[in-house]
């Protein structure tokens, strides 16, 4: 056949629809094609409810400075927890209060100085750092006002250390002061000093590394949170038990008797508590030790030794869950680590063009 009797190029079949131009089409009107894989009509259909929602989020997420999809959520959630905690804590301000506030028992080892200043010290200290702390993971505050982020983060330090120490000092008297409790209350404080301090190191020398250090520092601290949630569900499994026991001396029980918190019978229960005051000395009752049973189903004094029970593993469980929270956490957002030069925030180091550098 010649060219010159060749029929008309027809790209499509005779009598088939025109076809479809989707480019820049809203994905409400593009075809549905009966899969549902991702990217397709339908799928986006679906998904144009949820989008309102969305935008919210990363609007509100975007403000504040976070780059990461679960960041916002991550920040309301486990910092909202901790600034929640401390304002929930500040009715320990008055001290007046602290027998009814505190752990049956608990009262009574520190009612006396040093450790009563030092427990006020350290309620104080303690409950302020938190509550500001949280506010240095801010990005939108550390990127766009850094006069700001310093400044709160000197105040935030200036309480947390010494708070930590403190905390750390009054912990020998600390649900009864029993050798594992101390510890855990030890490992704590030094996670959380050791972590500051290496923080305040890299502050003007590595900015990348100062962030991690001072977030390890900051999670350590918000361990204690964890901790009381634990020990509201292990308390209530010893008491369930009901086979656990704590050791107390007598005038720890015969303090709460006399406040209005001990058993309706003292005697019988506590014989060897409830001898003459007058041919037993001061001293030798204090060389007296029970056996309390740890239930919160029964007195305060029991109470008070269920908890005492759970107090050291709570916060080593607590230690533990949020040690491995963090690291994964800083090395999930290793991409959005920055360095600080100047005023500015750079994701790399110098010649380092193609990824941050992977630095503890």
């Amino acid at each position: 056949m010649s060219p010159s009797s060749a029929p008309p190029f027809q790209p499509y079949p005779p009598n088939s629809p025109p076809p479809i131009n989707t480019l820049g089409a809203h994905p409400e009107n593009l075809p549905y094609s009966g899969h549902t894989h991702a990217g397709s009509g339908q799928a986006l259909v679906r998904s144009k409810r949820h989008w309102p929602l969305a935008n919210v989020y990363f609007g509100f997420s975007g403000i504040l400075g976070f780059k990461e999809r679960w960041s916002l959520i991550l920040f309301v959630v486990f910092g909202g927890a901790l600034m929640a905690f401390c304002i929930a804590r500040a009715e320990f301000f008055n001290v007046n209060r602290l027998l009814e506030l505190m752990i049956p028992g608990e009262w009574y080892l520190y009612r006396s100085e040093p450790y009563k200043g030092l427990l006020m010290f350290h309620i104080y200290t303690s409950i302020f750092a938190g509550f500001w702390a949280v506010w240095q993971f801010i990005p939108a505050i550390r990127r766009n006002h850094v006069s700001l982020h310093r400044l709160n983060g000197y105040l935030t330090l200036i309480l947390l250390i010494p708070s930590t120490v403190i905390g750390s000092v009054i912990a020998r008297r600390a649900y009864g002061g029993a050798v594992a409790i101390q510890a855990a209350f030890y490992v704590q404080g030094i996670l959380v000093t050791y972590s500051a301090i290496v923080g305040y190191w890299y502050v003007k020398k590595n900015t990348r590394k100062h962030r991690k250090w001072m977030l390890r520092s900051v999670v350590y601290l918000a361990a204690s949170v964890t901790a009381k949630l634990i020990q509201l569900i292990s308390r209530q499994i010893v008491s369930n038990v009901g086979s656990y026991y704590t050791i107390w001396t007598c005038p720890e029980v015969q303090f709460l008797q006399a406040v209005g918190h001990g058993v309706p019978d003292f005697a019988s229960t506590y014989p060897a508590c409830a001898s003459d005051p007058n041919t037993s000395t001061f001293a030798d009752q204090n060389s007296i030790h029970l056996l309390v049973h740890a239930s919160m189903d029964e007195t305060s004094v029991n109470r008070g030794s269920a908890v005492r029970e759970v107090v050291a593993m709570s916060i080593f469980v607590a230690i533990l869950i949020h040690a491995l929270g963090v690291e994964i956490y800083i090395r999930s957002t290793e991409n959005m680590n920055r360095f600080r030069r100047g005023f500015v925030l750079e994701r790399t180091e110098d010649g380092d063009d193609e990824k941050p550098v992977n630095d503890l």
